[in-house]
């Protein structure tokens, strides 16, 4: 059996469609239908039926998904325990991280001083709001977003870099046609915007605009749609946003960023080196508070 064909139909399990797979594996579709249908020849089974509805799985695919996870789960940790049996960090790591989060320089920051004191080390960062199951997606290490603690898991382990810190922003084109708001309440007066999850619920009156992307609600307040609550680590890509000078009533509860691993017997060196570049690196943020 062709490990890399099966990689890529859990891809295509996972992700729903051929061409989506081809999106996340960044490759042609056509690359794609290729190794599946290898895949498929080397089983001699059907593991994926076209319909109107789109790509699903057989139940043979589903079997095949089901059981094949762990084994190359297995297989990595066997490659990556041998890649830095030494103790010195090589291989690949994968990390996963919300949208939100990907895109602004506290992410960008940890990533490239990992990617300077280790570049033995290549490192792949996928980008979602989905909730990774780590051992399932073979990822390393998760940035995971929460309000509360997160739920208990034996298999993981979760490592709390601090609250994220949050304000209440305006463009300064907006606020030169505003009176500008001096108390909480002041806000009734404004269209605001907020994220549809995280901050509607502590507004002073309901949204004009709201959405679950917090790069979205930044974008839309620097182009003048109104106020909104953002993260601090979201608008220092806005140069055009101003911080209002408002306490707020959801600052005593704002979101914790942590930083999650898959518990094992032996954690690899390029995992511990990451955890230990991501604490240095957030221990003296400004968009954190511990």
């Amino acid at each position: 059996m062709d490990l890399n064909a099966l990689q890529t139909f859990l891809f295509v399990a996972d992700e729903g469609s051929l061409a989506a797979a081809a999106n996340a594996l960044n490759v042609p579709t056509s690359t794609v239908s290729r190794r599946v249908a290898r895949l498929e020849d080397d089983l001699g089974l059907s593991l994926l039926s076209r319909s109107g509805r789109g790509t699903v799985l057989t139940d043979d695919g589903r079997a095949l998904a089901r059981r094949s996870r762990s084994a190359l789960q297995d297989l990595r940790e066997v490659e990556h325990g041998f890649a830095d049996a030494d103790g010195r960090p090589r291989g690949t790591l994968v990390a996963t991280a919300p949208v939100d989060l990907g895109t602004t320089a506290l992410l960008a920051g940890v990533i490239a001083e990992y990617a300077r004191q280790f570049p033995q080390v290549k490192t792949r960062l996928r980008l979602t709001n989905r909730v990774t199951d780590l051992l399932d997606d073979g990822i390393d290490v998760a940035f995971r977003m929460h309000t509360g603690p997160l739920p208990p898991r034996d298999d993981l382990i979760a490592r709390r870099l601090g609250h994220l810190t949050f304000g209440v922003y305006a463009s300064r084109h907006y606020l030169q046609g505003a009176t500008t708001p001096q108390v909480w309440q002041d806000l009734q007066a404004h269209p605001l915007i907020a994220h549809s999850t995280a901050t509607e619920a502590v507004l002073p009156a309901h949204p004009l605009i709201s959405a679950d992307d917090f790069s979205a609600i930044a974008a839309l307040i620097a182009h003048g749609a109104g106020v909104g609550i953002l993260p601090d680590f979201v608008s220092q890509a806005y140069p055009d946003l101003v911080r209002l000078d408002l306490d707020w009533p959801g600052g005593e509860s704002t979101p914790t960023l942590s930083l999650v691993w898959l518990r094992t017997r032996h954690l690899s060196a390029r995992i511990r080196s990451f955890v230990d570049v991501c604490v240095s690196q957030t221990q003296e943020s400004e968009w954190l508070s511990r």
